[in-house]
Formats: structure tokens, sequence, C-alpha cells
């Protein structure tokens, strides 16, 4: 998807959600989400990336491309460093990383951001590397209840993004 295309992801104002993030490029990246802290709480690599990426330039669907059989590679210890909220957090290279993600003041779980947040034009997550901003990440994104909400997309690596109240 191209950044001009329809906003798809549209997070709660004050929810908890968890995103899976895959990173199909050769490179460590930084990525970045406006509104939101988050943490990495797993990093686990794609057993043949070149066999996923292939699959999703043509069906553009993780789960028929076998998302599950494949993120059962090697697993990337994360850093006690990076063990924490954080609002960018690095991008392992051909891995699926979790993320726990809050959309909500930093540091204030139970406050309401001190602006309309809802309000137009929405915000946007993306890499930190302007070069790679064309790239091509895979979201999974999951509500509270871990459940499967958006499916999965072949995203550019700067999208809009819609928080709702």
């Amino acid at each position: 998807m191209r950044f001009e295309d329809p906003v798809t992801e549209t997070p709660k104002s004050g929810s908890t959600e968890v995103w899976e993030v895959i990173n199909l490029t050769r490179d460590n990246h930084p990525f970045h989400m406006h509104l939101a802290t988050f943490q990495a709480v797993k990093v686990q690599c794609l057993v043949d990336v070149n066999a996923f990426t292939n699959c999703m330039k043509t069906l553009n669907h993780a789960v028929a491309c076998n998302i599950t059989g494949q993120a059962t590679g090697k697993v990337v210890d994360i850093p006690a460093y990076e063990q924490t909220w954080k609002n960018t957090v690095k991008m392992e290279p051909g891995c699926k990383t979790t993320l726990v993600v809050k959309f909500t003041l930093v540091g204030h779980a139970d406050a309401g951001y001190p602006f309309v947040a809802t309000g137009s034009p929405g915000y946007v997550y993306h890499c930190h590397v302007s070069y790679f901003a064309h790239i091509l990440f895979l979201f999974l994104r999951h509500s509270e209840t871990s459940r499967v909400e958006k499916g999965t997309k072949d995203n550019a690596m700067i999208r809009p993004m819609q928080l709702v109240a």
C-alpha cells in the first residue's frame, strides 16, 4: 500500500494492542509510531524470507503464505536496554517482531491526550530511514484479546493511522 491509500489502522484511543511487524528487508530498521509507546516482546526470524516475500508479492495474504510456518526460525534475544516502553524500536532483518502497543499519553496509562488525538488529519507509523520509506513491511494487528483484527497488509514503510474514540 502507498501512503496515499486509505487508512487501514484505526486503533482506539486508550487501548492496548499487539502488533506483529515483519521486516522483509536485509537491514535493521528503526520503526516509529506516533501517539503510542510500545515494547518489543519477541523477535523471531523467518525460515525462508525470499519465499515468503515472493508469496506476499503474489498473494498479499500472510496466512496463505504460511506466516505461522515461516516465523519459526531463530529467536533473537531482545537486549535489556530495549526491554522498556519506547517510541522507536529496531526491526531485525528477515524477522517478525511482536510489539505490545499502548495508545495512551506516555507515563499516564489512564489519562487521555491533552489534545484531540482522534481528529484529522491523523498520524503515521514509519521507518526512520527515509530511503527505505517505500520498502515492503508486513503488519499483523491484534486487539486486546489477541484476535487478528485487520488481517495483513503489504505496506509502504510510512502509512497513515487514525485513532478512534
